[in-house]
């Protein structure tokens, strides 16, 4: 089906918009504080996770956010308790600093990306 990708015809997602303001407001970017929002249950952390992505690239920003159990501990699919209480961990930085960031992490070498747009479809080493 030519045209638009179903996924660019979904209405924008605007729930995180408050708390990223909030945090802009009174941290700004690149302050490394760490904000912590307790959710009901893992699914409803994780769906508050991408929310925050989502709305921080509408503001500008490079997002990092994560789950987290009711002990701290970094939690992804396969959740031992996905009933039990959670949180989502995030900050923010700007734009250039998100990528100097991701520069870093990879060591200067392309290939040591988590994701890399230019490999896609390839097999990473």
């Amino acid at each position: 089906m030519p045209g638009r990708s179903p996924w660019k015809n979904q209405p924008r997602d605007t729930s995180a918009h408050v708390i990223i303001e909030k945090y802009l407001r009174e941290h700004g970017a690149d302050s490394e504080v760490k904000k912590v929002i307790p959710m009901p249950g893992h699914a409803a952390a994780n769906q508050g996770r991408l929310s925050l992505n989502r709305g921080a690239r509408h503001f500008g920003v490079s997002p990092s956010a994560w789950v987290v159990d009711q002990d701290g501990r970094r939690c992804a699919d396969g959740c031992p308790d996905p009933q039990a209480p959670h949180a989502v961990v995030f900050l923010l930085w700007s734009a250039a600093s998100g990528r100097a960031h991701v520069y870093r992490q990879a060591g200067g070498n392309p290939d040591n990306l988590k994701y890399n747009p230019h490999r896609k479809g390839r097999r990473r080493r």
